[in-house]
């Protein structure tokens, strides 16, 4: 009955009914109020509905219970939804109680995983230990492994351990990418050079792969590489609020992207032509392999695109009764990643409405220069209505993750570099992070730091 209950619960889930599924679930408590099991299925409905909190004084007071004396299938789905709810501590207290460790299987993964996002890095590097003892080196180990010592930081020893890995499986891009990330924190540029030139970014299989080997790109001041990725990228995953974004990001934020990629006089292939047909249309000129004239891409072998081919704006094409038409002219030329870039900021409101990361505003017209400084206000009201707060915890959780450098952070909170270090020392929560320099810089820096002969640093490079 009790698996009954759990599994109807499930179902109506599934179809969307929460609250009748929520209704069986504490009826199903009321009949068997011992169960573990209902419990948990009640916490991980409230999860799913966005009750993080509810689930969590549902999950925590089960831990003890469930650990002293409980089956292995309620252990699983206590420490799994411990785990979803982020409780890394007691989630690893729950996989601990019936985990083997010496085995590689799913759930010394999670206890693993568990230990490392719980910040308990010995726990990590002591279990990892001994599944190799074992079981070969996976992916999952390795990333993990070197996660942990590039955080120490002991970058050389990260570097070992990656590259043990890659010597037996090259075509890991995953671990590639992270050795290729360290090599820069390295400052060994070559290598980072290195692992471009042996992957294919326009084919990697994810959003993730594809953003950060971009990153690469620009790191390496291969600009155009990267607008070239993100483009595809954006093309491929669509449907995907980051794919717009990190292109937008690119596109707007670097002022050394070439002419050739944003401007364009001519038609030719890989530009955006609008007509003056009916409909203002925008066609496409593609390669013929690209060719899809039911959403207007036409190949460079079609015959209306051999008619524009080499015309410019204001030119009249005529069309020599291509599709029932007989002449057109040309309002508007772009470079295909000119117009995707426009299409992206124009649809992303309506295409990903709950994501704030391009948000659109109103300024009003240009007549009135007087009120902009009021418009802008306004605007900024808009994109942060609750008076920064929650952008500065925000911004500081991600400074804290050593996801972006000191500078980075200082411009993200619209501060001055001394100012944001002065707040930084005074803060309870969050310390100066080093997020770039060579290991050996770094502990050069923390000797000096910890010198009392040694009054002033400078940082030349910041």
């Amino acid at each position: 009955k009790i698996f009954a209950c759990c599994h109807l619960a499930q179902l109506l889930q599934k179809d969307g009914k929460l609250e009748e599924a929520k209704a069986v679930l504490e009826n199903g408590q009321r009949k068997f109020p011992e169960s573990h099991l209902i419990k948990i299925n009640l916490g991980k409905l409230l999860l799913s509905n966005g009750e993080a909190e509810a689930a969590l004084t549902i999950a925590e007071p089960l831990v003890p219970e469930v650990i002293k004396d409980a089956s292995i299938v309620e252990r699983i789905e206590l420490a799994d939804l411990c785990l979803d709810l982020g409780a890394h501590t007691i989630a690893a207290q729950v996989y601990e109680s019936f985990v083997d460790t010496t085995v590689d299987t799913p759930f010394i993964r999670r206890l693993i995983g568990s230990y490392f996002e719980g910040n308990r890095s010995d726990k990590a590097l002591e279990s990892i230990e001994r599944v190799l003892k074992k079981n070969p080196r996976t992916a999952f180990y390795t990333e993990i492994e070197g996660a942990i010592y590039e955080d120490v930081p002991d970058l050389e020893k990260a570097q070992s351990i990656y590259d043990s890995y890659l010597e037996n499986h090259p075509n890991d891009i995953r671990i590639g990418i992270r050795r290729a990330n360290l090599m820069l924190r390295l400052g060994k540029p070559e290598e980072v050079d290195k692992f471009l030139a042996s992957c294919d970014p326009l084919a990697l299989p994810t959003l993730e792969w594809m953003t950060h080997t971009a990153n690469f790109y620009i790191a390496r001041n291969k600009v155009e590489g990267a607008v070239e990725i993100l483009y595809e990228a954006r093309r491929r995953f669509y449907d995907h609020a980051k794919a717009h974004s990190s292109y937008c990001g690119l596109i707007l934020m670097r002022d050394d992207i070439g002419d050739s990629l944003l401007r364009t006089d001519i038609v030719a292939e890989g530009t955006a032509v609008k007509l003056s047909d009916n409909l203002n249309r925008w066609i496409h000129i593609v390669s013929d392999k690209e060719q899809d004239t039911q959403h207007d891409k036409f190949g460079i072998s079609h015959e209306l695109s051999r008619l524009l081919l080499g015309k410019m704006v204001n030119s009249v094409v005529p069309l020599k009764g291509i599709a029932g038409r007989s002449n057109v002219q040309i309002l508007e030329i772009k470079t295909k990643y000119l117009f995707a870039f426009h299409q992206s900021m124009e649809s992303f409101p309506e295409l990903f409405p709950n994501d704030r990361t391009l948000i659109r505003v109103d300024l009003g017209s240009d007549e009135a220069p007087e009120e902009l400084p009021a418009r802008l206000k306004e605007a900024m009201e808009q994109i942060n209505p609750k008076g920064g707060a929650e952008y500065i915890q925000g911004t500081l959780a991600n400074y804290k993750k050593k996801q972006f450098p000191l500078y980075c952070l200082s411009k993200l909170l619209r501060k001055g570099d001394l100012e944001t270090i002065y707040a930084l020392i005074a803060s309870q929560g969050v310390g100066i992070a080093s997020c770039i320099g060579r290991a050996d810089e770094r502990q050069a820096a923390h000797e000096l730091i910890a010198s009392p002969e040694v009054s002033l640093l400078l940082d030349l490079t910041s």
